[in-house]
């Protein structure tokens, strides 16, 4: 395994199935899943913003509410 950034990370197992980590099936998707299930409860879009790191509420309401 690469010691140095996240770039370098190697993951045995997705890639031992065939899958390969992108934007589409890695940490970024479940970013996306864990905001969507948090906006569609219904409860403050503050939470999950903050959770994300993000500084204006209404970016996170355009990317991840859909």
């Amino acid at each position: 395994m690469a010691s140095t950034g996240r770039s370098g990370i190697r993951h045995p197992a997705p890639a031992s199935v065939g899958t390969l980590l992108g934007r589409e099936t890695g940490m970024h998707a479940l970013r996306r899943c864990h905001a969507s299930v948090l906006l569609d409860a219904g409860g403050s879009i503050k939470a999950p913003s903050e959770c994300l790191g993000h500084h204006d509420p209404s970016f996170t309401l355009r990317t991840y509410a859909h």
